[in-house]
């Protein structure tokens, strides 16, 4: 029995004897069995893998000291210090080898960026396919690849370089200093975090600046899909972030890609997040993007952009300084200038080239548009516009923009200028403008279009509305070619259910408007002429032919316009206007049918020489009587001899459009200006809807708004004791009052196209509103009719009114009122408190030089007071001038002769320090002539 034991003693010392020793050489056999398994898997190509040398720890783990791979077909080349492998210990032995863990440490990767096109462009012959067999791999590589895709090992990661090159041109480097790779599921967890860095030799060595990043990744492993993203390594900081002195910045928050290569889906989606870029000094801005995310399916057919949140701000006036940044830049060969092409007797002036580049661009644009796709959602477009060197303004155009382009259709809707829009375009290939395009629009805010700048002074004072409607419009291009010279746009656009409120248009809001205008425009480069041909327009029921031309542009343009109405009642035309413009005279008849015609020349660099003719509405009107009068030798016909097609027939202003007037029993002077047509019986004497009131003896308090002191009251009309009658003035006051303003007062019909187109020319040379271009009765019925607020709707009124004025009124009626309401001072109105205020006498015994220095003053009224108070009408200057006119006007129209001008010299006036007029001493022979009138042929 004890020999026995002793027998199985030894057995069992000999056993674990044999196991230690199995146990030491274990490791060393397993290392030579593999490294022998792996060489004869090389054996095909040696140089494809190299190491100094290969270990196997007690546990099985393997270590691989200085390995090499390298694949140069493919652009591969990975270097690694170490390399630690744990597989499954007793899978070394057997036929398919199964790893468990991979540690990789000081290694770099090289990697060629045409194997990853390679790997876009090739196809997924591989993927999963339900009728494809399983077939048993073949060799040392090809089982380890079935392993390491079915039991993936977790992969540790430390101190690994990856280099990204193009050929010979390496682009970027990036050092994973810690990684892990392992399986979940069947996806793969992949978690590094590292350094980035650009290094292309051909982009600045400002931008060559390592930045933190970390990427978080899934691999599918029977799938063939990827979802990364790559952020910074620091929270607070942006994963790209370069500045460029004089030239900008960019910023990127991150990077994701989501990759499908399967039979069923293959997209491969790049997204970006947190874009922040900007051209532009650092006080200056010339663009701006920012987007809060972006993306792009690289494999898609039509590829289709996505964004969220984007934001384009441009300097208009800047843009043309992206093409001197560059320069700035000195990127080296990167942004090198190209030769330009030498001028050839083709491309023709400066605007020919122009018009073909720009239709070169219209046409890759367009062509972009027509295979690509695009969805953005809240974007933001705003513009930045120079008020003065160093200010800008920004205006937001589009807030809350969405747009879809699908296959050249493009849909859109957002905010904009504080209302709402939406829109579609149609394109379609090789025409830059769209063949058809529709927008409605809500509410839009015009103050915060573009280019309504705000200032003290009109037109600086900015266009304040809102607009609203719905816009159709359809366009038919073609551009020019070498053997076609001109380039020609038919176009149609309609505006309906239109609704327009404008500061400075009317007090209200336009509604129910209607306009459609078509035509077909024609642009010869060549001869620099602008035309448009076949143009019709169609207003709220009324229609109407225009043509027009550019010539000269752009050295000296010259725009012609003609607008022809075929023979409509008159009444039709103002019917057909908006009651908001019309106010309280929205009623007022009027009689006859007229053709009207207009006709403009304006030369743009030249704005006094525009020309305004407007014919049709009178008899005997039109261009070839003129010539016909011209060349008899016959003077022009004067507006006191026309036939006027249209007639205002009555106002009939409504009950809250009557003045607020009372009237007198008993006028205050005698010899009042008789009317030139009495009311009808029918009519209410009560009743002010119309202008027959004017030739009763009436008072009317002058309204707040028109005095300097609020608790003034001051009264105008013939009821008043200081009014004054025209046969109690001296002929030189009425005279020097209506040669001031209106030349052709006793000719013209209450309104003067005349002093339109002076207003028109004046107003456009000094491009702000200067003059009015008003008559005196239009003077007259400002005073008296409406309020004072500046708008195109109280000057139509105003029309309207004038016209029926002269229709009813006198003319000495008419310059009557005029003289006895208009201001000539601060709270200073008619011309007898004028004539006590200024020279302290009546106004009967005004001379004609103190009868021109109250014409003079009536633009500005408050001038005359400071030169009272100064002491004298200078003598020099543009009041002399304007003096010296009206007295030459005088004498042309017998008003006075040329020895009563001359008698009045020099044509200056004084007073004293306490404001009392001095008068000069009168001559010989106005002392006679006052001693015969006063003693011989006085009472």
């Amino acid at each position: 029995m004890r020999r026995r034991t002793r027998y199985i003693a030894i057995a069992l010392g000999v056993i674990a004897a044999l196991a230690v020793i199995g146990v030491l050489l274990l490791p060393t056999i397993a290392a030579r069995a593999l490294e022998s398994k792996l060489t004869a898997a090389l054996a095909s190509n040696p140089d494809a893998a190299s190491w100094e040398s290969l270990d196997v720890g007690w546990r099985g783990e393997l270590n691989v000291r200085a390995l090499v791979l390298k694949d140069p077909e493919r652009g591969v080349d990975v270097k690694a210090e170490r390399v630690f492998v744990r597989p499954t210990l007793m899978s070394l032995f057997g036929d398919e080898p199964r790893i468990e863990e991979v540690r990789i440490e000081g290694a770099s990767l090289a990697l060629d960026a045409k194997l990853l096109r390679q790997i876009l462009d090739g196809d997924s012959q591989d993927s999963e396919d339900p009728d494809k067999k399983d077939e048993p791999p073949q060799g040392m590589a090809a089982k380890l690849k079935k392993s390491l895709r079915e039991h993936p090992p977790q992969i540790v990661l430390q101190d690994v370089a990856l280099e990204l090159a193009w050929g010979e041109e390496r682009l970027f480097e990036f050092t994973a200093k810690q990684g892990n790779i392992e399986q979940d599921g069947e996806e793969l967890d992949i978690t590094v975090d590292g350094d980035a860095a650009i290094v292309w030799k051909k982009l600045p060595k400002l931008m060559h600046l390592a930045r933190p990043w970390e990427v978080r990744a899934r691999v599918g492993l029977f799938k063939k899909t990827v979802s990364a993203t790559l952020t910074s390594g620091n929270e607070a900081a942006a994963l790209v972030d370069l500045s460029f002195p004089r030239i900008g910045y960019v910023r990127l928050g991150a990077v994701s890609l989501d990759v499908e290569m399967t039979q069923q889906a293959r997209h491969a989606v790049v997204r970006v997040d947190e874009l922040d870029s900007k051209l532009g000094d650092v006080d200056e801005l010339i663009a701006m993007v920012k987007a809060q995310s972006a993306s792009m399916d690289l494999l898609e057919e039509r590829p289709t952009l996505k964004g969220q949140g984007l934001t384009v701000e441009v300097t208009p006036r800047k843009l043309s300084e992206i093409q001197q940044l560059g320069k700035r830049l000195k990127p080296g060969a990167l942004f090198k200038k190209r030769a330009e092409p030498e001028p050839t007797q083709s491309q023709g002036s400066d605007w020919q080239a122009i018009v073909a580049q720009l239709r070169s661009y219209g046409a890759k644009a367009n062509a972009a548009l027509m295979r690509a796709d695009a969805q953005l959602e809240d974007a933001t477009f705003a513009v930045h516009l120079e008020l003065e060197p160093g200010k800008t303004r920004r205006i937001q155009l589009v807030s809350g923009l969405d747009i879809k382009l699908e296959r050249g259709v493009i849909e859109a809707s957002g905010a904009s200028s504080g209302g709402d829009f939406s829109g579609s375009m149609v394109l379609v290939p090789g025409q830059i403008l769209p063949v058809s395009a529709t927008l409605v629009a809500q509410h839009v805010d015009i103050a915060k279009l573009p280019g309504m700048q705000q200032g003290r002074t009109l037109p600086n004072r900015g266009i304040r509305g809102r607009l609203s409607g719905i816009v159709d419009a359809s366009f038919q291009w073609s551009g020019p070619t070498p053997m076609r010279r001109e380039a020609t746009l038919l176009s149609a656009i309609n505006w309906s259910n239109g609704s327009l409120y404008l500061h400075g248009l009317a007090p209200g809001e336009l509604e129910d408007l209607s306009l459609s205008v078509s035509g077909l425009l024609r642009y010869r480069p060549r001869e620099g002429v602008i035309g448009v041909e076949e143009g019709k327009l169609a207003y709220n029921g009324l229609e109407a032919t225009f043509e027009g031309s550019m010539l000269d542009w752009p050295l000296e343009p010259v725009l012609s316009a003609q607008v022809l109405m075929p023979e409509t009642p008159c009444q039709e035309m103002v019917d057909a206007l908006p009651d908001e413009l019309l106010g309280p005279y929205r009623n007022v008849s009027i009689s006859g049918e007229a053709a009207p015609e207009l006709r403009v020349e304006y030369p743009l660099n030249r704005p006094h020489h525009l020309e305004v003719f407007l014919d049709g509405l009178a008899e005997q009107d039109n261009p070839e009587f003129r010539r016909k009068r011209r060349r008899s030798g016959q003077e022009p016909l004067s507006p006191l001899h026309k036939d006027y097609h249209c007639k205002v027939t009555g106002l009939k202003a409504v009950r809250e459009g009557w003045p607020e007037l009372t009237m007198a029993e008993q006028p205050g002077s005698f010899n009042q200006a008789k009317p030139k047509k009495r009311a009808p019986e029918w009519r209410n004497a009560a009743s002010y809807g119309d202008v027959y009131w004017l030739n009763r003896p009436f008072i009317k308090q002058v309204p707040e708004e028109g005095l300097t002191k609020p608790d003034a009251q001051v009264l105008v009309g013939p009821g008043l004791e200081s009014y004054v009658s025209l046969s109690a003035l001296p002929i030189w006051v009425p005279g020097a009052a209506y040669l001031s303003e209106e030349i052709l007062f006793y000719s013209n019909k209450g309104v003067s196209m005349g002093l339109v187109q002076k207003a028109l020319r004046i107003n456009l040379e000094r491009g702000r509103f200067v003059y009015g271009g008003s008559t005196l009765t239009q003077q007259l019925v400002k005073n008296l009719f409406l309020s004072r607020d500046k708008t195109l709707a109280r000057k139509l009124q105003e029309a309207l009114i004038s016209l029926r004025i002269d229709e009813v009124i006198s003319k000495q009626r008419v310059i009557e009122l005029y003289l006895n309401c208009i201001e000539f001072g601060p709270d200073l109105y008619g011309i007898g408190p004028a004539a006590q205020f200024y020279f302290q006498k009546h106004a009967r015994e005004l001379t004609p030089m103190e009868a021109v220095f109250l014409a003079i003053i009536k633009p500005s009224p408050a001038y005359g007071a400071r030169m009272k108070r100064r002491g004298e009408v200078p003598d020099t200057g543009w009041i002399a001038k304007r003096v010296e006119t009206i007295f030459k006007r005088m004498v042309e129209y017998k008003v006075i002769t040329q020895e009563q001008a001359d008698a009045e010299r020099p044509y200056t006036l004084r007073w004293d320090e306490q404001g009392n007029y001095l008068p000069r001493e009168k001559s010989a022979a106005q002392k006679l002539e006052e001693l015969l009138e006063n003693e011989i042929f006085g009472p």
